[in-house]
């Protein structure tokens, strides 16, 4: 795993127009809390993803996964649990079990990531794509080798497809 912490008594702060966003498969990640900012205890992600859109089954051995819902709907599946929320929700995926999610409302998805430790920021700048304005992130190509030998060097294992939970 590729993470760089920083060890400060010093408060850290960001505005919101100031941070990172990057495009991976359609959606889009703005990184709130950078794992190199937090001594490396945890990083914070506002996640947006398009109606039916989801991520491949995976495990996170070494992370704590957890989720807010801001807005929309999502379903998901944790081990052998298979859940869904809505918005003001919250959800915790404990590590080293498989989990992946589907956004299900035709309202964008909105979340709040966050891992503990920190590191997805990490692997978001390293798979995906530097968000820029104007640009549609649907007619970017998907790198799928790019995105599995970032995620075993951030220590996630993709197990399968994206799911479907739409029919």
């Amino acid at each position: 795993m590729l993470t760089t912490t920083v060890t400060t008594n010093a408060p850290y702060i960001t505005a919101y127009q100031d941070s990172k966003d990057f495009w991976l498969t359609g959606g889009k990640a703005r990184i709130l809390g950078e794992t190199s900012k937090t001594n490396g205890a945890f990083c914070l992600v506002h996640l947006t993803h398009q109606y039916g859109e989801s991520t491949p089954l995976h495990i996170h051995p070494d992370h704590d996964e957890a989720f807010f819902v801001l807005h929309g709907e999502i379903k998901g599946v944790c081990g052998e649990t298979e859940w869904e929320a809505s918005s003001g929700a919250f959800i915790w995926l404990p590590r080293g079990v498989p989990h992946a999610f589907q956004a299900v409302s035709e309202l964008p998805l909105e979340l709040l990531v966050m891992t503990v430790p920190g590191g997805f920021d990490d692997f978001l700048a390293e798979a995906g794509d530097p968000a820029e304005d104007g640009v549609d992130p649907s007619i970017l190509p998907v790198d799928f080798e790019r995105i599995t030998a970032a995620a075993s060097r951030h220590g996630i294992e993709l197990l399968g497809p994206p799911v479907n939970f739409l029919g």
